[in-house]
């Protein structure tokens, strides 16, 4: 992906695929371009989890690469960079019959002392080896784009109209150089916390001082609010129920959010 500044508008660029124009000040998105095979399941993807996280990011909202749960009647999110292996840890969860609000994007607003989660669409983007190791039974699929062998999935813990939630906790993956032996979960900094948070939050314009600015600071309030841990585990299917068994064990000590009274942002 590219980017480009045309005054106070920007040009999103994904090459041989599509062209982007963003104008924050007239609130609108346009398609300026559509490249030969690029198809509508294509066009949606690129809209829905490339260019629109970073428009909102661009308007004030920390706009995350993260999923988004309820576990034991809280709320968490499960960070982390494409290949973490965060989808299909949620498919797990999801199959364990806990409530997937958000695959790929959630967004975060504080209010106050406590810290909200609005998920953007419930749907998980697999590949056909873990939809085959998550949904033996079959799933109702379809296509994510013309260039990846993904699929879209919507589990049937999904909601199709996700609520606005107070967060409870932070779980981090981060690639693996090698495999893990055992599942760990270690507690995380505020100050990791945040370097996280940066890392894993989409940006439209970086070289943009004030906003980045900002966004450093929601990232830092963020990351003082919530509990947050590193978890690593064995990247294999057979080792899935235990991993999900953990992180469930992990939730349920958790202490959960007093804020289930408190009002949503925006009301």
């Amino acid at each position: 992906m590219s980017l480009t500044r045309l005054g106070n508008d920007y040009l999103l660029r994904f090459p041989d695929l599509a062209d982007f124009l963003l104008q924050p000040h007239a609130t609108r998105i346009s398609l300026v371009q559509r490249c030969a095979g690029s198809n509508d399941a294509t066009l949606e993807h690129l809209l829905i989890d490339q260019v629109l996280p970073r428009y909102l990011a661009h308007e004030g909202m920390l706009s995350l690469h993260a999923s988004a749960l309820v576990i034991d009647d809280k709320c968490i999110l499960i960070l982390g960079k494409s290949g973490a292996g965060k989808s299909t840890l949620s498919g797990v969860l999801a199959a364990r019959g806990h409530t997937l609000l958000s695959d790929d994007c959630t967004l975060v607003e504080l209010d106050g002392s406590h810290v909200f989660a609005t998920p953007t669409y419930p749907s998980l983007r697999l590949l056909p080896d873990s939809i085959e190791a998550l949904y033996p039974l079959g799933a109702e699929v379809r296509p994510m784009a013309h260039y990846s062998s993904k699929q879209r999935v919507v589990p049937q813990s999904g909601d199709i109209d996700p609520p606005t939630l107070p967060i409870d906790g932070l779980f981090l993956l981060d690639t693996p150089g090698e495999a893990a032996a055992a599942v760990t979960l270690d507690p995380m900094s505020a100050a990791g916390t945040c370097v996280a948070l940066l890392r894993h939050s989409f940006q439209l314009d970086p070289g943009d001082r004030p906003r980045m600015a900002a966004h450093l600071r929601r990232c830092s309030e963020v990351a003082r609010r919530l509990p947050a841990c590193r978890l690593d585990y064995p990247r294999r299917y057979d080792q899935m129920a235990g991993v999900a068994a953990a992180i469930e064990a992990h939730v349920s000590a958790m202490p959960g959010s007093n804020a289930p009274q408190a009002a949503q942002p925006g009301s």
